[in-house]
């Protein structure tokens, strides 16, 4: 789960963890992966990896290292630039995606 702001001053150490846990994914026991992104706001830095993460996911699904892929973007339903980033990701990534709009918090 991703979750809260999203604007490390050095993405590249922040999202590298990340990326290996993914990159593990096709040895791991695992035919449906589930991964939630609950983000206020993310900085474009965190834009490229949030997307390489999702392309990630579409290669090992288009290679049947997984079987299944869901993402639930979650996103207050009054955040426009949210779904839209949302609706925009699904749209260049081709994964099944939950956009869920939930009441504000604030």
């Amino acid at each position: 789960m991703l979750k809260g702001k999203s604007v490390p001053e050095d993405s590249v150490s922040f999202y590298k963890p990340v990326l290996a846990f993914l990159e593990e994914l096709p040895l791991r026991d695992i035919d449906n992966f589930r991964l939630r992104i609950e983000l206020e706001y993310f900085n474009s830095n965190s834009s490229k990896f949030i997307l390489d993460i999702f392309l990630r996911l579409a290669k090992f699904l288009k290679e049947e290292s997984l079987k299944a892929v869901d993402i639930d973007w979650i996103v207050d339903k009054n955040d426009e630039d949210m779904i839209e980033a949302g609706e925009d990701y699904m749209a260049i990534v081709k994964l099944p995606f939950n956009i869920v709009e939930r009441e504000s918090n604030s």
